[in-house]
């Protein structure tokens, strides 16, 4: 149980560290949330002029682009750990993360889902402002189904 607590105190040292480099940018949670808007606005447009047999109406084919920006956003934040790694080596400090007591795999782990948290409070917004900008359809299923 001490080994536990140790390991919840080391990840949440090092969540702490990441979200204090995270918000020293001042403008970074603004600049996302904009940039979500933005592709989502643009989809909105596309969708009004894309005409595919698989998709029954504008609507479906933007209720699949706005789970696609969703899925992009996780899919990034996990594809960024080895850029997060690389920055540690060069800044000098995954040495001393590497060799206390928590270990370079759950320093790992941790540095993961510091950027895993910060994708999932932008893919609720993604789907919120999807299914509010097409009313419902990601909650009632707007893909059109082949016949």
């Amino acid at each position: 149980m001490r080994s536990f607590r140790l390991h919840l105190a080391a990840a949440a040292g090092l969540f702490r560290r990441d979200a204090t480099v995270y918000f020293s940018y001042r403008w970074r949670l603004v600049t996302q949330h904009v940039g979500v808007l933005f592709s989502l606005a643009i989809f909105f447009y596309i969708s009004d002029l894309v005409r595919v047999p698989a998709f029954a109406s504008p609507g479906s084919y933007f209720a699949y682009a706005a789970v696609g920006v969703i899925i992009l956003q996780v899919l990034q934040s996990t594809l960024d750990v080895p850029t997060t790694v690389r920055q540690e080596l060069v800044a000098g400090t995954f040495e001393r993360m590497a060799v206390s007591p928590f270990g370079p795999v759950a320093g790992s782990h941790a540095t993961r889902s510091g950027a895993s948290s910060g994708s999932s409070p932008m893919a609720r917004v993604s789907s919120r402002r999807g299914s509010s900008r097409r009313g419902r359809l990601l909650r009632d299923g707007g893909m059109a189904t082949r016949s």
